[in-house]
This record gives C-alpha cells, structure tokens and sequence, in this order.
C-alpha cells in the first residue's frame, strides 16, 4: 500500500461511518432529514501492513477534514431515498513534501425499501441497495487523489429494536460493497463487508448514542494480481453526544480506532447539525 494513499482510505471509511442513524423506521412519503457533518483527523499514527500500530514512516503526518452533506426523502410508504455530497481536504507531509488536496468528493446514492412496501405488518428492518459514482483518479505521485475512480455497489441490511417506553434503542447494520476496476489504471479495490452496531438513547434536551463499527475488505487487484499486503481492515468505536439547539440537533464525538490494517490510527473528531424537513 502506498503510503500517500492513507489519507484516501480515511476518506472511504468516513464515506461509509458518515451518515445519520442507520435507522429500520423509514421516512414517510414526504418527509426526511438534513444532516451535515465534519470529521477532523491530524495524526502520524497508523496500522501497517502487519495491523500492529507504529508510527507512519519517513516522518509522515496525515491531516484530513472532512464533510458530508446527507439527505433522505420518503417517496411511498415503504420506501425512502438517500443521497450523501462529500466535501474533502487532505494534507500529507513526509520528507519528500508537503502535498494537498480540496474539493468535492465522490457522491453517493440509496434507495431504502422496508415490509410496508408490500403491505405487510411493520417489522423492524429495511434494505438499502445504493451506488457511489466514480470520480477521476488523478495518477500523479505529486497528488492526493478525492477519489479512486470506479464505481461501488451496496446493499445494506438494517436492524433495529425499541425499548418503548424507556428511551432506549438498539440499531445495527450489515452491508457489502462490489468494487468495480478503474479501468484507466487498471486498479481493482477489494470488496468489502462490514457492519455497524449502535446503542442510542435520549434523555430531556440531550440524546446519546454509542457505535461499534467495523469493516473487512479483501485483497484489490491491479491488472489482474492481487495485492496480498494492501487487504484494509478497521474496528472502532464512535461515542456521541447531541443538544437541541434551534430546529435540530448539534452532535459531536470522538471516533477512537481499536484495531485496523493499512489504515491511520489516531482518534478523529467529529461534529454535526441534523434537522428534520418540517422543522425547518
């Protein structure tokens, strides 16, 4: 793996951790949300090809900002709709330079269906299917690239349960993502499985929620090889903490790595706005 790429693996886990609760109960026709949310991470921490976390070699830092706008919309009963704008700077010093990068990142699309689409009894679950559309892979050693350039299929399962009238809730999810091959570079990421599982509650003008999230990804492959050494893995946990304040909800939290392969190391902070459409 490529020691300037760490910064592009950030991008794609924050792609994935980004959104808002990764609910079972679907938006009604009509209505949804608005969410905005920013990660920083400035570390020279990573977990290396071994997953044992050193420190980034040749005296490199990696600083990352962020942001992700995220929109949902129920269209029927039964069925709701996601998209998710990402906004990216990244920095990446080492003994060769200093280099960065700013500007919009790769976007991202979901449609969500749940049982109340074919009429039976509701039930605490859903399926998501979306698609992130690929955006140019700039090759150059000089560059970091917002992108990898290929397109990616998901479908996500959703669980969830209430503890009504406690205000007490358990959400997880379980997904898999298809890698298609740039095929200007030649360069297939590796498929990737992972999951979230979240316990969440609120109490007065605050609510809490605490996730466990993974991912597990498989070897990519450039022209056909397999890459053994570049296999990405990650294991976090993600505590939060939000208030009312005006329509919606500011949150902020630290997400703290636990474990990981080809992946940076140090905790990343993040903040939040997330409003409902009627609240406007």
């Amino acid at each position: 793996m490529r020691l300037n790429s760490l910064p592009l693996t950030l991008l794609l886990f924050l792609g994935l951790a980004s959104g808002s609760l990764p609910g079972q109960w679907l938006e009604r026709p009509g209505e949804g949300w608005l969410e905005l949310k920013v990660f920083y991470q400035n570390t020279n921490q990573q977990f290396d090809t071994e997953a044992c976390r050193a420190t980034m070699p040749e005296d490199a830092e990696a600083l990352t900002v962020s942001s992700y706008l995220n929109a949902a919309l129920g269209i029927v009963q039964g069925l709701d709709v996601w998209t998710q704008l990402p906004f990216h700077h990244i920095e990446f010093n080492d003994f060769a330079g200093d280099r960065q990068s700013s500007g919009l990142g790769e976007v991202r699309f979901f449609a969500r269906f749940g049982p109340e689409l074919f009429q039976v009894a509701t039930i605490p679950l859903a399926v998501r299917a979306g698609v992130k559309l690929p955006r140019e892979l700039k090759v150059d050693a000089e560059i970091i690239s917002l992108g990898e350039g290929q397109r990616d299929w998901e479908l996500i399962l959703e669980l969830g349960h209430s503890f009504y009238p406690a205000p007490v809730y358990l959400s997880g999810l379980l997904g898999r993502r298809w890698r298609e091959e740039n095929t200007t570079t030649g360069f297939k990421p590796g498929d990737e499985l992972f999951f979230m599982a979240r316990a969440s509650g609120d109490l007065d003008a605050f609510s809490w929620k605490v996730d466990l999230e993974g991912m597990d990804g498989s070897a990519p492959e450039t022209f056909g090889l397999r890459i053994l050494t570049a296999q990405r893995e990650f294991l976090t946990v993600h505590p939060q903490l939000a208030y009312r304040a005006g329509p919606g909800k500011i949150e902020g939290g630290v997400r703290l790595p636990l474990a990981g392969r080809n992946f940076t190391a140090g905790p990343i902070v993040s903040l939040g706005y997330f409003v409902r459409w009627k609240d406007f």
